[in-house]
């Protein structure tokens, strides 16, 4: 299944040159390697399918957290965060997007790995790698 994004106004040329292909044409758009690209009304929605879907992973993760801290910061910094990483290296503006991830790293998982809620200050330190002294729990909105 092969599917090609194209502009509107070269709608009618895009179906001449690829017929007979199985080429889908299509104008709203289309993933291609992970990410959306198209008109704001395609990507909209499957990032926020994409986020929803984080936000339940961190859900997910911030029960293991409670009695298995170790594993779940692991299974967070070296699998989960990278996932939302790629995102946003190849999606413009994604980070509007992030906000309730955001806010479920913050209150959800950071205090079951901890053991209590952190101030903003702590939480900007938890962030850093580290090799600076933090855990590396990254903000996904300030990526």
């Amino acid at each position: 299944k092969q599917g090609r994004y194209q502009k509107p106004q070269f709608q009618d040329d895009a179906r001449k040159l690829f017929a007979g292909t199985g080429v889908i044409i299509t104008t709203e758009g289309c993933r291609y390697l992970g990410a959306a690209l198209g008109s704001t009304a395609f990507i909209d929605p499957y990032l926020t399918q994409k986020v929803d879907s984080w936000v339940s992973q961190v859900e997910v993760l911030s029960g293991f957290a409670v009695s298995q801290p170790q594993a779940a910061y692991s299974a967070f910094v070296h699998g989960l965060q990278h996932r939302w990483a790629f995102l946003c290296r190849t999606m413009p503006d994604m980070t509007r997007h992030l906000t309730a991830l955001d806010k479920a790293v913050t209150t959800l998982l950071i205090p079951a790995l901890l053991g209590r809620p952190v101030n903003p200050a702590e939480r900007a330190m938890l962030a850093l790698p580290c090799r600076h002294g933090g855990l590396g729990l990254t903000v996904p909105s300030s990526m």
